[in-house]
């Protein structure tokens, strides 16, 4: 397992640091420990459920991808392609995207530095929050 991953930003925000309002340009997230496992072990639920759901409405190789990339880390499925398989299953985007919220708080950090707080969360760009869901779903939660 990876040590973190860093998500590069496509609308940076501005937050508080030692020297002031600086531009946060990445967040850096680290892996779960056993403090976080129950709300990643709802969000594998939520994946799965999706995975089998989608298989009626998407292409079946996008399927088998998703389903062995849990087997074989050369074949492994990105965020984006990840996040199109939960939609495309209905999963309940509201309960996915709390749930993360709830997790990035605890192994996030902007800029690599500084702790992501609900304020700083809530002013990221949706494209950029979803981002960050999609990579950490295949990095960490759904192995």
């Amino acid at each position: 397992m990876k040590d973190s991953i860093q998500v590069e930003l496509d609308e940076p925000i501005m937050y508080s640091a030692k020297d002031g309002e600086v531009e946060g340009s990445f967040v850096t997230l680290k892996p779960p420990t056993g403090k976080q496992s129950h709300i990643c072990c709802e969000l594998e639920a939520l994946i799965q459920s999706s995975i089998t759901q989608s298989a009626a409405n998407l292409p079946k190789e996008l399927i088998e991808q998703a389903k062995d990339s849990k087997q074989d880390d050369d074949e492994k499925i990105d965020g984006p392609t990840m996040m199109t398989i939960i939609n495309g299953g209905g999963a309940d985007m509201k309960k996915f995207t709390l749930l993360f919220i709830d997790l990035f708080k605890q192994v996030g950090e902007i800029g690599g530095e500084k702790t992501l707080t609900a304020p700083i969360i809530e002013r990221l760009d949706h494209r950029d929050l979803r981002k960050m869901m999609g990579e950490y779903a295949v990095n960490f939660v759904y192995l």
